[in-house]
């Protein structure tokens, strides 16, 4: 949905539509002002973590004293740069279990997207949603219920996990020829899996993959 113009701004936007026989050339100006107006509305409110828009790139990090975690916002799949990137830290993790990793990190990532004002259209974690064809939940199943289900959750996990199944579609990006594995739940997985490719990039790992993991490295410093 489009967000609303402040008040002033429509008014004298609509107002021009309202001369009698207007030349074409304000009318063509208020267009573009309007549209000008709309991309800087939609930024500010991704930047305020308010826009149904809003994408979120996630991973955490660890050290034997501390954990970490970052979050990396943009507008679109195929964006260079976040328009915001947000770092969380706190003390040790939980241990390891075999079999429940999801209780490691989740409590990371829930952590990170706290200090966001609510949570974002679709979250992309490094990982799995799925684990197998009968929807066996992994880490983005389990933030996915964590969450409400109110954001969808994109896997972008880097090695294969079992049979590959249409619940898990790889990816192949720049002139890598391994691929990405992507799954994903709120969302139809063929359009996360065209989301991942589109992401900017010439490498395997898109960019902001990349930066988010490097945030996270950095935030237990």
């Amino acid at each position: 949905m489009q967000p609303a113009l402040p008040a002033t701004l429509s008014f004298y936007v609509d107002d021009v539509r309202r001369w009698p026989k207007p030349p074409r050339a304000p009318l063509l100006l208020a267009s573009l002002f309007r549209q000008f107006l709309t991309r800087y509305a939609n930024t500010y409110r991704c930047g305020s973590c308010g826009s149904d828009m809003t994408i979120a790139c996630l991973d955490a990090a660890y050290s034997d004293t501390s954990a970490s975690g970052a979050c990396a916002l943009c507008l679109t799949w195929d964006a260079a740069k976040p328009v915001r990137i947000l770092t969380h830290r706190e003390g040790a993790a939980a241990a390891y279990q075999p079999g429940s990793f999801y209780k490691r990190e989740l409590p990371i990532l829930l952590a990170v997207l706290k200090l966001l004002e609510r949570p974002p259209a679709t979250i992309i974690i490094d990982g799995y949603v799925w684990l197998d064809g009968n929807h066996r939940p992994g880490l983005g199943a389990f933030l996915y219920e964590a969450l409400a289900q109110r954001s969808r959750v994109v896997g972008v996990a880097k090695t294969s996990f079992g049979e590959l199944l249409p619940w898990c579609i790889p990816v192949v990006r720049g002139n890598s020829q391994r691929p990405l594995f992507v799954s994903a739940v709120g969302m139809n997985v063929e359009e996360a899996a065209r989301g991942v490719k589109t992401m900017h990039g010439r490498h395997r790992i898109p960019t902001l993959l990349r930066l988010v993991d490097r945030e996270a490295r950095a935030a237990l410093l």
